[in-house]
């Protein structure tokens, strides 16, 4: 964690914490730990999952109310609520996953939500961590999603968070991007803190300073 005096640079460091912790989670055994228990998956999958989704999630909501189209099925859409976030997997160059809009509606209410609000997800919806394996998704007849492989869903979002973070170091954002303007909106105008706490290498702080 650091101080940093531009937003894009606050989040290439926490995209890349999150990709240093997903990667952690992923390889980590709990079979060898003191307490056994009838792990289906013995990595630390549930928090791998919510932190996966929301780097997808992240990355969505820089195009929320931009003119950037994604084809999705014969459509083209745009990126217009928090809800249409998970419609980045279609992206042409960051994912390219070339889903349904009924497998990204159910990847984004039934697995995103759930887990993220809840902990939880309902009967019959499952995670794995198959690292032989390249699928990411098994859907039902439906299109909808039955079962997510994180490790394969891993290697796409850390390859998109690669070129999302070119994009975040090298790109213009106009002040009026939505989110820029979001964020602006939530500043504090004057905070005591750093005053009061030092610098970021004693206390361990991260934040935005003008």
């Amino acid at each position: 964690m650091a101080i940093h005096n531009k937003q894009a640079h606050q989040q290439i460091e926490a995209l890349l914490e999150n990709i240093k912790v997903i990667d952690f989670c992923l390889h980590y055994n709990k079979t060898n730990e003191l307490v056994q228990t009838d792990f289906t998956v013995p990595c630390l999958g549930y928090p791998a999952a919510i932190l996966l989704f929301s780097m997808i999630d992240t990355m969505g909501s820089f195009f929320r109310g931009s003119d950037s189209t994604i084809q999705v099925g014969s459509e083209l859409k745009k990126i217009e609520t928090a809800s249409d976030h998970f419609i980045i997997l279609n992206h042409n160059i960051l994912f390219n996953l070339n889903l349904s809009g009924k497998t990204i509606f159910d990847f984004y209410s039934t697995y995103r939500s759930k887990l993220t609000h809840n902990n939880s997800l309902p009967v019959n919806n499952f995670l794995i961590a198959n690292s032989a394996s390249d699928r990411i998704f098994t859907l039902n007849s439906n299109y909808e999603i039955e079962v997510i492989n994180l490790v394969a869903l891993f290697k796409v979002v850390e390859s998109a968070t690669n070129i999302f973070i070119y994009w975040l170091r090298d790109g213009q954002w106009s002040k009026e991007h939505k989110l820029t303007q979001e964020l602006i909106k939530k500043a504090k105008n004057d905070s005591g803190f750093l005053k009061d706490y030092g610098s970021d290498t004693e206390n361990n702080i991260t934040n935005i300073s003008k």
